[in-house]
């Protein structure tokens, strides 16, 4: 998949970008970054909290790109809302079970 979106910055972006794919909109409610090595190729750590139509839910991640790391951890918090049952907005793609068509004479089941 492939989609864009535009923010107050690069991390808004990417959180608006996953909204959109995952028609599972999110609100940011708490954000935080650390280091986590030192040096040129140091480790940034993110821990947020974003909350869904669901409730809130936490997401944590690690890397050396601090836009990849956020998007990892608000990937987690979308994840685990769409696991405890996050309901999507109306117009959001959905996959839908096809039934076969009815064979002429046959009890329908």
């Amino acid at each position: 998949m492939e989609d864009a979106a535009c923010g107050d910055g690069p991390v808004h972006a990417v959180y608006r970008t996953i909204d959109r794919i995952t028609g599972l909109p999110g609100k940011l409610v708490d954000y935080n970054i650390r280091a986590v090595t030192g040096g040129k190729d140091a480790m940034g750590e993110v821990v947020l909290t974003a909350e869904f139509q669901n409730g809130k839910f936490s997401g944590k991640a690690s890397s050396t790109d601090i836009i990849e790391a956020s998007a990892q951890a608000y990937l987690t918090a979308v994840n685990r809302a769409a696991a405890a049952g996050g309901k999507r907005p109306r117009g959001a793609a959905r996959a839908q079970k096809k039934r076969a068509p009815r064979k002429a004479g046959r009890p329908q089941e």
